[in-house]
């Protein structure tokens, strides 16, 4: 065999072309040897592409949707936190601040004698009450006190019923209660509950 000029038979029917370092005649696939040869396989190309491009977008879509659902677990988690740590927070606030309202009622109930006689007064106008038909009931431990911050007209009564720091205001006919402390366990029992 010899060798043929690639110059003059690049389309030679017979399929040959010659490849200098081969030293003969290559026989091209079917598809190469055809005039439109180049233009199939582009398109071939440009199909497989197309496709692939297609696939691709479709698979990264499809990683997104995964990873956007694991996003928005992480924030559900993280918001969750929040929530809990927030309300960890408010019982801490709620509890300090019962903490600080307490001391402040028993210091100014144990230092200023007219706090508990206004108690006391409010009770005598709630009721509606004259001063001679009235009884305050107070915890044994506030008698001494109270019984000197008080017109005549008013029986102190010591009972162990009434609370430290309470009284109960009491005619024939009604009564009423005051227990600073109850009402502020009872506020901030409802603050706790939300």
């Amino acid at each position: 065999m010899s060798m043929i000029d690639t110059d003059l038979h690049c389309d030679d029917p017979s399929g040959r072309f010659a490849w200098p370092e081969f030293g003969a005649a290559v026989r091209l696939p079917v598809a190469m040897r055809r005039p439109s040869a180049a233009r199939a396989a582009q398109a071939e190309q440009e199909i497989g592409y197309a496709a692939g491009r297609t696939a691709g977008l479709a698979a990264a879509a499809e990683e997104v949707r995964g990873l956007k659902d694991q996003l928005v677990q992480s924030i559900r988690g993280v918001e969750q936190v929040r929530v809990k740590l927030d309300a960890l927070e408010q019982q801490r606030l709620i509890e300090l601040a019962h903490a600080i309202c307490r001391k402040v009622l028993d210091l100014e109930l144990s230092t200023q004698l007219t706090v508990f006689a206004s108690f006391v007064h409010a009770g005598i106008a709630h009721l509606e009450a004259s001063a001679a038909t009235v009884r305050v009931h107070v915890n044994p431990a506030d008698v001494a006190w109270l019984d000197a911050q008080l017109d005549g007209g008013v029986v102190i009564e010591a009972d162990a019923g009434v609370p430290e720091g309470g009284c109960s205001v009491r005619t024939e006919q009604r009564s009423v209660d005051y227990d600073p402390f109850g009402l502020l366990e009872e506020v901030f029992a409802e603050l706790q509950r939300g």
